[in-house]
């Protein structure tokens, strides 16, 4: 583990509680620091004190659900800053390539395989050479 890697916030996006213990509790394994929430105004509210370096978002939550949050972030003075990826089963491709031009970076289907969904969090959590 690198030593920016340690410092790196994760933010995980689900209303499935078992599904967020399980993703928190490895990738607080692989060193990083994650904060999760079940519903998408507690996550513009976690964002907005607390930013992160990556959002996990799933397009199913209560109150808010993801395609508006992804819009709420899309819509903040210079866009989206934090990389997010949509986390879904729902497998209408038509739907998650609407989360691409709605400023996700990618999408992974659930269920997930844990390996799979860390190496495309590494792809957008690298740190940039010094």
């Amino acid at each position: 583990m690198s030593m920016n890697q340690k410092n790196q916030k994760i933010l995980i996006v689900d209303d499935e509680r078992e599904l967020t213990e399980r993703l928190s509790e490895g990738l607080e394994a692989h060193g990083y620091s994650v904060r999760t929430c079940g519903d998408g105004l507690s996550a513009l509210e976690i964002l907005d004190r607390h930013p992160a370096d990556l959002v996990l978002l799933d397009l199913g939550l209560p109150k808010l659900d993801g395609h508006q949050v992804l819009r709420r972030l899309q819509a903040q003075p210079g866009g989206c800053v934090v990389p997010v990826i949509v986390i879904t089963a729902q497998e209408e491709v038509e739907r998650l390539n609407e989360t691409l031009r709605e400023g996700a970076v990618s999408f992974y289907p659930k269920p997930f395989q844990f390996d799979r969904l860390l190496n495309l969090i590494r792809v957008f959590l690298t740190p940039s050479p010094s």
